[in-house]
């Protein structure tokens, strides 16, 4: 299979800006290389989901696209959800361990979508009516202070087109008594399994030093001006491949109708933890892995002025390719 990069030079152009915010854009940037050194370590509002390093791994348990063994595009039946999940109960995939081979990787040929998110903001305090009822049960109305979240700009950087279409690796995560397992024998083991509540999911991992383009990001909008709070994340979609149990318990247990009737009479308490600890049996956590083509300091000199400008005319929701 080919694999396909962006080239840093043909990627999509940004947003044209007219303000004179931006009006040195056509200039060079501060050099990376002495503003990197004054960068301050951004202090993200959660902590970025934990990277699995293949590199744990032994490279007899990893399968790469050299080595990996011919196969033939799967015809199995799937849907499309949340941004680009994809999840399968085709009767096909039950017990077949070839097809369920060909299924995955018929859909690890499309790479995950990145993005990187920002947004500036502040806090108010906004002062309400609200209607009590004192002790002889007459109302009355107070006045009551509440904090609000202010935006003062927000911009999403795409990423996608430098994330390499062709996976790079994949390997399964090993076990917490550190034991090792080998994709194909996870498929051999889901195929032969009885178990009625049975899934298995693949997660498209990018590979990206995500931690300090956040910074990078961070810090240009601080050089900006820019004092008050600030957020800022990447976010993937269209990152899981999932495949579930053909059986009715299957499709009982994961109705939406039957989760929302189960919370509302309260069963979830009784049947909740039984279905956790029967599912977790064949929930197994296999990881595709995806390189970013383009470095820090390449995103950096693309994006400065971008940046700038977005951070200094306070917009919100503009998105641009990065």
């Amino acid at each position: 299979m080919n694999s396909y990069v962006a080239p840093v030079s043909d990627a999509v152009k940004t947003e044209n800006y007219s303000n004179s915010a931006c009006a040195s854009e056509s200039q060079p940037p501060p050099s990376f290389g002495q503003v990197a050194s004054n960068f301050e370590s951004y202090e993200p509002t959660a902590p970025p989901p934990e990277a699995f390093v293949f590199d744990s791994v032994p490279s007899d348990y990893i399968i790469y696209p050299h080595t990996c063994p011919p196969w033939t595009p799967s015809h199995a039946k799937y849907k499309i959800e949340n941004g680009g999940d994809i999840y399968s109960k085709d009767p096909l995939l039950e017990s077949n361990k070839d097809e369920l081979w060909r299924f995955f990787l018929t859909h690890l040929s499309s790479s995950p979508t990145a993005c990187i998110h920002a947004e500036g903001y502040h806090m108010e305090t906004e002062y309400v009516q609200v209607s009590v009822k004192d002790a002889h049960g007459n109302t009355q109305f107070e006045t009551r202070a509440k904090e609000v979240k202010v935006i003062d700009f927000s911009f999403s950087i795409d990423v996608s087109p430098y994330v390499q279409k062709q996976w790079s690796a994949i390997a399964v995560i090993p076990e917490k008594d550190g034991r090792y397992q080998r994709f194909n024998d996870i498929l051999e083991t889901y195929s032969s399994s009885k178990n009625s509540l049975k899934q298995i999911c693949i997660r498209k991992k990018i590979e990206w030093d995500v931690r300090s383009v956040v910074d990078m990001v961070y810090n240009v909008i601080r050089f900006s001006g820019f004092t008050r709070k600030v957020d800022v994340h990447v976010s993937t979609n269209g990152d899981k491949i999932k495949v579930l149990s053909a059986s009715d318990m299957s499709a009982l247990a994961n109705s939406s109708f039957v989760r929302c009737l189960c919370v509302l009479s309260c069963c979830c308490i009784i049947f909740g933890p039984m279905y956790l600890m029967r599912r977790h049996k064949m929930d197994n956590n296999i990881v595709a892995k995806y390189p970013v083509m383009i470095s820090v300091e390449q995103l950096y000199a693309r994006n400065y002025w971008p940046i700038y400008a977005a951070v200094k005319e306070r917009v919100k929701g503009r998105t641009w390719i990065g």
